[in-house]
């Protein structure tokens, strides 16, 4: 939660202060919920500009060293996005 600004701390502190959820770690959940459900389509045309740019990556010019840095493609797993390396 310290990298989040004031700003965004605050939604979370309504959702808390409203009863939606208990705790600042719960009003986030929430939130990522909403969003998985809610954006589905999105989340989905996102993944796919992500292969295509990791595709074109690895046809383009790079080092060995380079390309084992390169992140592949995020994906859900329960209720968090992971991203490898």
């Amino acid at each position: 939660m310290t990298r989040l600004r004031i700003s965004e701390r605050a939604v979370f502190d309504t959702l808390v202060d409203s009863g939606v959820s208990t705790s600042r770690s719960e009003a986030l959940s929430w939130c990522l919920k909403l969003v998985r459900d809610n954006e589905s389509e999105w989340l989905d045309s996102l993944r796919k500009a992500f292969k295509s740019v990791e595709k074109v990556r690895n046809e383009g010019p790079a080092s060995k060293k380079s390309r084992s840095r390169t992140p592949t493609i995020p994906y859900l797993s329960g209720r968090l996005i992971f991203v490898r390396f």
